[in-house]
């Protein structure tokens, strides 16, 4: 029991950086649970008016998964898995 409060209570605490927050909220407002990381990207071009680098977007799924809030399905689509509650500051 301690192992698994050891694993998961980091990532219960989590605060994101700004980058990550944003692509997290690019991620909500493509409204569907599942999603394409196309999707994801036009949604942040359409919010912040930016392009948002493959790169970056790759390493935040990635990062996102990690925390069990996204879950990957297979030919590019990700399944949004968790409800977060984000508070600005």
């Amino acid at each position: 029991m301690l192992n698994l409060l050891y694993e998961f209570f980091p990532k219960l605490t989590y605060a994101f950086n700004e980058q990550d927050a944003k692509i997290l909220f690019a991620v909500y407002s493509v409204g569907t649970s599942a999603f394409h990381p196309s999707e994801v990207a036009a949604a942040y071009l359409e919010r912040f008016g930016q392009p948002l680098p493959d790169a970056q977007l790759t390493r935040s799924l990635a990062f996102f998964k990690d925390l069990f809030v996204v879950k990957y399905l297979g030919d590019g689509k990700y399944l949004l898995r968790e409800n977060i509650t984000y508070e600005r500051h």
